[in-house]
């Protein structure tokens, strides 16, 4: 909770004194506050995920003693979960990851190259049609799992 309340906080706090006239960014000229309102969020989100699937990634196909509450147990078995279920679910988690990752790509470049000047239709597009199937994406993972 106190990252989200932080996040949120520091975020309006930055957007309440910058204002303007309606932009392609929508409310705030400033790009430095383009940046820090969403997308140093995402990018950080997109490293954190990153991170978190290498660990599990490793924790799942490592040793077996996954927080196994007896030593002597056996890899297969050791925390109460058989190796399969345990690639499954890390499969799903990865594949959700994987999906954020996909489609936050596109408007994360996009806004990169708007913030150098390039206004490319193509990665405009790109963002435009990849960034709502977020959803869609988690549906079929689900669906499919």
């Amino acid at each position: 909770h106190t990252v989200v309340w932080v996040t949120s906080i520091t975020t309006t706090s930055f957007a309440a004194y910058s204002f303007a006239p309606t932009t392609l960014w929508c409310w705030t000229p400033d790009p430095l506050v383009q940046f820090y309102a969403l997308y140093v969020w995402v990018f950080g989100a997109y490293v954190c995920n990153l991170v978190i699937v290498g660990f599990v990634r490793y924790r799942v196909h490592s040793t077996g003693e996954y927080g196994a509450p007896n030593p002597t147990a056996s890899d297969d078995n050791a925390d109460g979960v058989d190796a399969g279920k345990r690639k499954a679910t890390f499969q799903r988690q990865a594949l959700h990851v994987l999906a954020f990752c996909f489609v936050w790509t596109f408007a994360m470049a996009n806004r990169g190259l708007q913030y150098f000047g390039v206004n490319a239709f193509v990665a405009n597009w790109l963002q435009a049609f990849f960034l709502p199937l977020w959803g869609f994406f988690n549906a079929c993972i689900y669906a499919w799992n």
